[in-house]
């Protein structure tokens, strides 16, 4: 019996090839997206979940000064973790530690390799105790300069073999001593490492204002978190300048940390990868209603068949078994080639997730429930007794309510698409209120004049800053330069102005916190646009312009002539958009003040001609070499840093496009072939149809009228979700496009076109056969 059934499947697997090929393609892809979104987001989810204490460990973070990508900050001070220990009791151990993620440290047999080193003294210890599980070695890389731990994997990488100790290796030129070899910690951590050394004293700034370091913090039991952090925020330190450091202070459960918004470093958002969750079910949901449908339509033309195995004794227990025999090789099939897919693709997705160990038990998992939820739809047509019947026009069939289905996927993926096609392309393409074409960013040493506003010039590299300078004056690609300066994007330094008083202030105890940026070369170099007033001058005293939003932040309508803190409003700027587009834009203040901005970074903004950004990073290149000078930053070309940050997104919609694409071909061989179907079982109506004088062209309207029937209820519905989707996706950016109104014909139109191809030839096919013949083959 077994041996009959298999045959029978075998054979429709060879009967329907094309439409098999198709559910089978559309169930694998769409078992790819969700499967690999899935084992993203639970890895997400767990980490640090075998740290010792986990609930009571928390992260602190902080509003961003400069919010480029993210508007929180986890770097604070290396002032936060001792203080928090000392003043505050509910504390019950706190460090502040240092991760590169990326260190370029090389052995002293010449191998070179990326690893993660970790900067941070005995006190992490406290909250991390699995970091300090000695091997070989002793703790002196604690307390004495220039002494280094390796993990144990990462010695045998680096070196070839676990015992070391004594051996030098090298970062960034320094020559550090082996003094400890550690057990390896866990990797799927906010904590992992590779190497650990000590903090030297001169890197730890003790003042509130340097932030360069992370710190965390294990509160005590029963301690409640929103009491605590107000508390905090109230802190009041012996500064002048910076009276309370931690007032938009925070903490994040480490648990949470790394899935979070506040994790800059996150490759794709978590939201990402639910909405690519959710895609994968879409197209698998089609896929399998796609199929569904065709074997319902089969299932149908097998009625003499079905009833002739029940008169001859068959049970509905052996009938699902005959049906399920057809219906899960394609299943099968389908699970096979997914599997060959996530094999394929997972190194890719491996370096990208960091995902490690095994995949494939989890894999398997969600299989077997898309397997059974797969079964679970096939019941309703074996088990019924009697096939329902509709009328035409009123009510549509289980076939053509799967097709609807499948057009409402196919519309919403498509319009979907369009919408974020449209808003990158205006991300990339479009006015963002600065120019970001053709310009260069090149770090060089500080000038003999810059260092000489820092308390200890000799610290700072000023050796090849004349002939750089002189250099690039030489270039005749160079159009314009503005030399040691801040770059506006991506930011290397900057400086902020708080005020408490300003024209029209209604809450006397508002303050309001400005970025400040520099004047009149800075505006024509970026050639930021001006909304009303006038320029300020060089050098001019007492005067300011500010942005929109900083307008906004003050509340005024027309701030022209009026006065912010000591200085007046000449000016407005208009918006300009050069952080991360999902961020709002920060209140601006530009300032003419030489002596101010002359140490605040070493950078050339450079603008190049058309087409002259080989020659000019072959020019630089060629430049140090001849200096003899290290490149400490590599040339940077500002639109390609520009389109770096939008990686996510492009990301997502090369996601969304392959999950589109599976979609509109699945639905569109569904109508074919449901179509086909038809044609088949109604030959006989046509042919009576055509006797009574029915045209080819009169067919051809009758199924028409069908599928746009189908099409036009199923625009009804996706065309308002969509919008409605997408509305509150582009509300995540604060410079968005507006949803054109053409796109909702534009897209109908096109998936209009392609069922009139799906179904134009075969119904013309079909009409044009002698109805004579139609009815002698009946």
């Amino acid at each position: 019996m077994i041996r009959h059934y298999l045959t029978l499947a075998f054979r429709n697997l060879q009967k329907y090839k094309m439409q098999n090929f198709i559910s089978i393609m559309g169930l694998a892809v769409g078992f790819v997206c969700f499967v690999l979104a899935n084992l993203w987001i639970h890895y997400e989810m767990n980490y640090d979940q075998g740290m010792k204490d986990l609930d009571r460990t928390y992260l602190l973070y902080q509003k961003a000064f400069i919010a480029v990508r993210n508007p929180y900050t986890t770097l604070n001070s290396w002032m936060a973790a001792p203080t928090l220990r000392r003043e505050y009791p509910e504390i019950e151990a706190a460090c502040g530690y240092v991760l590169q993620d990326k260190a370029s440290v090389r052995s002293s047999s010449g191998t070179e390799m990326q690893l993660v080193n970790m900067r941070a003294d005995s006190a992490f210890f406290t909250v991390y105790p699995a970091a300090g599980n000695l091997l070989q070695g002793s703790m002196d890389f604690l307390y004495q300069p220039q002494h280094i731990a390796l993990t144990e994997t990462a010695a045998k990488r680096l070196q070839g073999s676990a015992h070391v100790l004594g051996d030098s290796i090298y970062i960034d030129d320094n020559t550090y001593l082996v003094s400890a070899i550690l057990r390896d910690v866990d990797r799927h951590s906010n904590l992992y490492f590779d190497c650990w050394m000590n903090i030297p004293e001169n890197d730890r700034i003790e003042n509130w204002g340097s932030t360069s370091c992370y710190t965390l913090v294990r509160l005590r039991p029963g301690v409640d978190v929103a009491a605590f952090v107000e508390k905090i925020r109230n802190y009041t330190s012996s500064e002048e300048w910076n009276k309370t450091p931690l007032t938009t202070a925070n903490l994040i459960p480490l648990a949470q940390y790394h899935s979070s918004e506040i994790n800059a470093m996150l490759p794709v958002r978590l939201h990402y990868l639910y909405l690519f969750s959710v895609t994968g079910v879409l197209v698998i949901a089609c896929a399998l209603f796609n199929y569904l449908s065709l074997f319902a339509m089969r299932l149908h033309t097998r009625v003499r068949e079905i009833e002739l195995r029940r008169v001859c004794g068959s049970s509905t227990g052996r009938l699902l078994a005959l049906f399920s025999a057809e219906y899960l090789p394609v299943l099968l099939l389908a699970g096979a080639l997914s599997m060959s897919m996530v094999e394929l693709s997972l190194p890719a997705f491996r370096r990208l997730s960091q995902i490690t160990g095994n995949v494939y038990n989890e894999t398997l998992l969600y299989f077997a429930v898309v397997l059974f939820v797969s079964l679970v739809c096939l019941l309703p047509f074996v088990l019924r007794k009697h096939r329902r019947t509709f009328k035409r026009g009123v009510r549509f069939t289980a076939s053509k309510m799967s097709i609807w289905l499948q057009l409402f996927i196919c519309l919403l993926f498509i319009f979907c698409i369009s919408v974020l096609q449209k808003q990158l392309h205006h991300l990339t393409t479009g006015d963002l209120g600065w120019e970001r074409h053709n310009t260069a960013i090149l770090n060089v040493p500080y000038s003999q004049e810059a260092a000489s506003h820092f308390a200890n010039p000799s610290s700072f590299h000023t050796d090849g800053y004349e002939e750089i300078s002189k250099a690039i004056d030489e270039m005749p690609f160079i159009t314009a330069a503005l030399k040691g300066r801040t770059p506006l994007f991506p930011p290397s330094a900057s400086a902020k102005m708080t005020f408490d008083k300003w024209d029209g202030k209604q809450d006397e105890s508002a303050k309001q916190s400005f970025n400040i940026v520099e004047g009149v070369d800075y505006i024509q170099f970026y050639q930021l646009k001006l909304k009303e007033g006038e320029m300020i001058k060089k050098d001019e005293a007492g005067k300011v312009m500010i942005n929109e939003a900083g307008v906004r932040a003050l509340g005024m309508e027309h701030p022209v002539g009026k006065k912010l803190g000591d200085y007046t409003i000449v000016g407005v700027i208009k918006d300009y958009y050069a952080i991360a587009p999902t961020l709002p834009v920060h209140p601006t203040l530009f300032w003419e003040n030489s002596d101010f901005f002359s140490f605040m970074a070493s950078d050339f903004i450079l603008k190049y001609r058309e087409g002259a950004w080989g020659e000019l990073k072959q020019q630089i290149d060629s430049l140090y070499a001849t200096l003899g000078l290290p490149m400490l930053k590599p040339l940077k070309n500002v639109e390609e840093e520009y389109n770096t940050m939008l990686d996510s997104e492009y990301m997502l919609l090369r996601l969304l496009g392959l999950a589109s694409l599976t979609c509109v071909l699945i639905a569109m061989f569904g109508v074919f072939s449901l179509v086909s179907l038809s044609c088949q079982q109604r030959r006989k109506e046509i042919a009576i149809r055509k006797v009574n004088g029915a045209r080819v062209k009169d067919v051809l309207a009758l199924f028409a009228r069908e599928y746009l029937l189908l099409l036009v209820t199923a625009a009804v519905v996706a065309f308002p979700v969509g919008y409605a989707l997408m509305k509150r996706w582009l509300q995540n950016y604060s410079d968005r496009i507006a949803i054109s109104w053409w796109l909702y014909p534009a897209i109908f139109a096109a998936v209009a076109l392609l069922i009139a191809l799906c179904i134009g030839w075969r119904v013309w096919r079909t009409a044009r056969i002698n109805p004579a013949d139609m009815i002698k083959s009946e």
